[in-house]
């Protein structure tokens, strides 16, 4: 179904046109020397009888005015468990993006029950503008927004473009006018900041461990500060110079497309489903040249309908791929059943069933995800680089899509709209970091690349484009992988773990791997 929330983790974005004038990157820790100030831990995060030490480092907002405006970033140090720890703790950015990892999922999910949590400090970040530091960039507007939208009229997001055109300045200027230096939000000012944390907690070396959307974030650190850096594990992780969008949109045809072989290979599925791959893009090119309305009559609190084109439906079966964890079942053979059924007769069928009947309300995605610091770092770091050039190609690359990547108002006027987007960056207006920000970061600290083979978060399409220019670095796919290869609710943690471990004992030796060929792939009989 159309996503009712779309700011949750990583969607998709793009840019049209790169802005003229470039920023100056801040690569200094400044001149400020910060010191880590203790502050009470939260009481619903950390398990009782744990040793921790929550504090923050004041920084500069903008370290082109050291003297200016100052902020804090929060951190929480959990002290190893084992009697003897390594002098070397690990320090983690939880994506999000601009999620804070002073949280449960990093201390539960993340970390929990792995043996390198015991034998290392960990030090959780709340990276400037998330979590527990302050400012927090916050947008409550985008969550009423994204209700409003659902609701529209005559069709589900129909009125999008207006609403969130108005809830992006709303949050911006509300934001500007406490205070807050909006471009001071980067991937360049948060490496300096996790420089002076680093500085402050009295630590020679750490391993830098970033997720998911903290990719950008920690490879920045990596390039800009790689004296600090032990070794670093980039673990489900955005590339620095993706394409928002675009590369999201090429990593999902590509799972897709391994979706629909790896059915067609199944003899059980291939008969279930015969020529899957043929049906599919035959209902997507019918529906992009005769649009047709779904109506949904018992939705509450009022009826509504959306007008179902195939980029629509395109992009409705992509949001679909999941291989299952220990909490979820897969998604895939679902959305397999769900393409056959709607190319025979029962398209406005899966729908209402996926609808379900309401209502839709606003579940509060910004008390968790600051979504105001995501507008300022993506727009900033990421957007601001894309070309018309790069709409054309990804048009031509991804042609289901084109119509949206081609459109005058990528992405706010689509079903699945998000604010960091081309229409959406302008309106936040933060311009663009300098052009170093976007290249391939080039490093020789060892690092562990790990992706999941049908993880949509971030799509392995961008998590390969990290690699090749880390010399001494290791890369690992897995099979009937999803989002988060170390968190241990993935079918696949416990290998990703022993893999993790071995390489925090010793980044510059290759780690006994072989687990993965144990791991199953994905099973497509129905």
């Amino acid at each position: 179904m159309r996503r009712v929330n779309l700011f949750v983790a990583v969607g998709l974005a793009a840019a049209l046109l790169a802005p003229a004038g470039a920023a100056q990157e801040t690569s200094g820790a400044g001149s400020v020397k910060s010191r880590f100030q203790p502050m009470a831990c939260p009481t619903d995060v950390f398990p009782e009888g744990s040793t921790v030490d929550c504090g923050f480092v004041t920084v500069p907002e903008n370290r082109a005015h050291p003297n200016g405006r100052m902020i804090r970033v929060a951190a929480a140090v959990m002290h190893a468990s084992a009697p003897h720890p390594a002098a070397d703790p690990i320090v983690f950015l939880a994506g999000g993006p601009s999620f804070g990892a002073i949280s449960a999922f990093a201390v539960y999910a993340y970390f929990g029950g792995a043996s390198y949590a015991r034998d290392h400090d960990v030090v959780l970040v709340d990276s400037r503008g998330t979590g527990l530091s302050e400012p927090r960039l916050g947008c409550p507007e985008f969550d009423a927004a994204s209700v409003a939208a659902f609701y529209s009229k005559p069709f589900i997001n129909s009125r999008a473009l207006a609403i969130y055109g108005s809830a992006i300045p709303d949050c911006r200027d509300r934001l500007a006018m406490s205070g807050v230096d909006l471009a001071a939000y980067s991937s360049a000012e948060s490496a300096a900041d996790l420089e002076a944390l680093r500085t402050a907690l009295g630590y020679r070396t750490w391993n830098l461990v970033a997720f998911s959307a903290d990719g950008v974030l920690g490879l920045t650190y990596m390039r800009l500060f790689p004296g600090g850096i032990r070794s670093a594990i980039i673990d489900s992780g955005q590339s620095a110079q993706h394409l928002p969008g675009l590369d999201y949109a090429r990593g999902l045809r590509e799972e897709l497309e391994a979706i629909f072989a790896g059915c067609a290979a199944n003899t059980t599925c291939s008969a279930s489903y015969p020529h899957m791959r043929e049906v599919f893009y035959d209902l997507v090119d019918r529906l992009q040249a005769h649009p047709v309305t779904i109506s949904f009559p018992d939705f509450l609190p009022d009826p509504l309908a959306i007008r179902l084109d195939g980029a629509g439906f395109y992009l409705d079966a992509v949001n679909e791929i999941f291989p299952g964890n220990e909490f979820a079942p897969d998604s895939i053979r679902a959305l397999l059943s769900e393409i056959w059924r709607s190319a025979h007769g029962e398209l406005a069928a899966v729908y209402r069933e996926r609808f379900g009947t309401g209502p839709v309300v606003n579940d509060h995605v910004d008390d968790f995800l600051a979504q105001g610091k995501t507008m300022s770092y993506v727009c900033h770091d990421l957007v601001g680089f894309i070309t018309l050039a790069d709409l054309r190609q990804a048009a031509r690359d991804v042609p289901a899509l084109a119509p949206i990547f081609l459109g005058p108002n990528y992405d706010l006027a689509n079903g699945d709209t998000n604010v960091t987007s081309p229409a959406g960056c302008r309106l936040w207006d933060v311009g663009v970091a300098a052009s170093v920000q976007h290249q391939p970061v080039a490093s020789a600290i060892p690092t562990l690349v790990l992706t999941g083979e049908y993880d949509t978060g971030v799509p392995p399409f961008i998590v390969r484009q990290i690699p090749p220019t880390l010399p001494n670095s290791f890369s690992y796919e897995f099979p009937a992988g999803a989002h988060g290869q170390l968190a241990s609710y993935n079918n696949d943690s416990e290998c990703a773990r022993s893999i993790a471990g071995q390489f925090l004992r010793d980044p510059r030796e290759r780690p006994n791997a072989s687990c993965i060929a144990s791991l199953p792939p994905f099973d497509f009989a129905p």
